[in-house]
Parts: C-alpha cells; sequence; structure tokens
C-alpha cells in the first residue's frame, strides 16, 4: 500500500486527491454512494487491500456525514432522528446475527 505513515504524503497525492473529489461529489449529488464508489477505486487505483479500503470508506462516509448534520442542525427533527438511529442500531445487531447463521451454512 503505497501511503506513507510518517513521510508525508507521496508521489500519488493526486489521485488520492481525485479520488476525494468524486467520492465527495457523488456523495453530494445523490446523498449516498461513498463505498459503492470509493471501495472499487481505493481497490483498483490505489491497490489498497479490501479491507482497508472499507475503513478508508467509512472514515469517508463519517467526515462526510458529519459535516452534514453541521450544516443541517437548525433544521433537524431530533425526535426522528433519535428514533431512526436506534432502530438502525438494533436492524443492523439482527443484521450480523443473521448473516452469521447464514455464513455458517455454507461452512
Amino acid at each position: 500500500f503505497p501511503v506513507t505513515i510518517r513521510g508525508g504524503m507521496d508521489s500519488l497525492w493526486y489521485l488520492y486527491t481525485v479520488i476525494g473529489l468524486l467520492v465527495g461529489a457523488i456523495m453530494g449529488l445523490t446523498g449516498t454512494g461513498g463505498a459503492l464508489i470509493s471501495i472499487p477505486l481505493f481497490v483498483n487505483l490505489i491497490h489498497m487491500d479490501l479491507k482497508l479500503a472499507t475503513v478508508f470508506s467509512l472514515i469517508t462516509v463519517l467526515i462526510n456525514s458529519s459535516m452534514g448534520i453541521l450544516w443541517q442542525l437548525r433544521s433537524c427533527r431530533y425526535g426522528h432522528a433519535l428514533i431512526l438511529g436506534l432502530f438502525s442500531l438494533v436492524g443492523s445487531y439482527f443484521a450480523g446475527h443473521w448473516k452469521q447463521e447464514l455464513l455458517s451454512l455454507f461452512d
């Protein structure tokens, strides 16, 4: 993986910039699609490991979502957001268990 941790930017900084702009534009226009676009770009253009590409994609979505929250604080319906968030947690919890059960069928 070509990203240097301590040495500053490497020679592929322009590629990271282009991917960031592309993913940001798609997320800004559609409100979603960050992982759908960024993971294949990270894997194919930067030759990133799939697990690391997933982590980078989630960080990208987290940063963009956080900025969206900050920009929309005044118009937020907090009760609706709380209910949606809580039930999303419940749904993801059960989906994780269902996924394990489904995967165990193919072992």
